[in-house]
C-alpha cells in the first residue's frame, strides 16, 4: 500500500524527498518490533520466567518510537504548511480510488472530454512553456501549479503527460532538470562550478535525489558523465 501511494506521488510532485513515506515504513517496523517484544515479555511472565532485560528493551523501543514520531512531525511540518502541497495531496486522495482500478490509459481518461487535437495542442503549449520559462527550476513545482499556468485541469494535464509525453509528472520535470545539468557540466564557462550548484540551479533540492535521478536517466553519476565527455 505504501509502495503504491509513493508511486502515485510522482503523478503530482516533481520532488518527493520531503514527502516520501519511507519514514512511515520505518516507524511502522519499529512499532511492530515493540509489539513482538512486548508480547514475548508477557508470555514469559505467564510462565514465571523473569526477563528483566526484556522489560528494559521494550521500554527503550517505545521511547525511541515516540521520539521518532515527534522528530518526524517537526521536520515534516513544513509539508502541511504549504497550501500547494496540501492541495495536491488532497487531490491525490480523492482520485486514488477512481484511478486504482483503471490502469489502462484509455479507461483512465475515458471521461476527460479532450479530443486528440486538443491533447496535441496542450502538449505543444506545455513544451513551449517549459522551454521559454524553465519552470522545472522550481524545486517545489507541482502538477496543480503547472496545470494552472496552462489553464487546464490537473487531470487533463496528467492525461497530456501520460498519453503524449509518455511520462508521469515526476519523470517529465526531472528529465528537463537532468538535461540542464548535462549542458552545464559541458559548459567550459562553468568548468569550476561544483556539481551541487548545477543541481540546485536545475531544480533539484537535495544531493541524494540529484545523484539518484541523474543516474537513472544517464546510467552514470554526474562526475562519471562529465569525465566521460571531457576525455573525448
Amino acid at each position: 500500500m505504501l509502495h503504491s501511494y509513493s508511486r502515485r506521488l510522482q503523478s503530482y510532485f516533481s520532488s518527493i524527498g520531503k514527502i516520501r513515506l519511507s519514514w512511515l515504513r520505518n516507524t511502522t517496523f519499529l512499532l511492530s518490533l515493540f509489539l513482538v517484544v512486548f508480547i514475548g515479555e508477557n508470555v514469559f511472565f505467564l510462565y514465571g520466567i523473569n526477563l528483566s532485560n526484556f522489560f528494559t528493551l521494550s521500554s527503550t523501543l517505545i521511547a525511541v518510537y515516540v521520539y521518532s514520531l515527534g522528530y518526524m512531525g517537526l521536520i515534516k511540518s513544513e509539508i502541511l504548511s504549504n497550501p500547494e502541497t496540501v492541495k495536491s495531496i488532497d487531490q491525490l486522495d480523492s482520485e486514488e480510488s477512481d484511478m486504482h482500478a483503471e490502469s489502462d490509459l484509455t479507461a483512465r481518461y475515458r471521461k476527460s472530454g479532450l479530443m486528440p487535437e486538443k491533447l496535441q495542442e496542450s502538449h505543444q503549449a506545455l513544451l513551449q512553456l517549459m522551454d521559454s520559462e524553465h519552470l522545472y527550476q522550481n524545486s517545489d513545482l507541482t502538477l496543480a501549479q503547472l496545470a494552472e499556468r496552462l489553464q487546464i485541469s490537473s487531470h487533463n494535464l496528467s492525461e497530456v503527460l501520460n498519453t503524449q509525453a509518455g511520462k508521469n509528472f515526476f519523470d517529465f520535470i526531472n528529465h528537463y532538470r537532468v538535461e540542464q545539468v548535462k549542458k552545464d557540466l559541458l559548459d567550459p564557462a562553468k568548468r569550476g562550478y561544483k556539481l551541487i550548484a548545477f543541481a540546485f540551479d536545475a531544480g533539484f533540492n537535495s544531493k541524494s535525489s540529484f545523484n539518484t535521478i541523474f543516474k537513472k536517466y544517464t546510467g552514470m553519476t554526474p562526475s562519471q558523465f562529465r569525465d566521460s565527455k571531457l576525455q573525448r
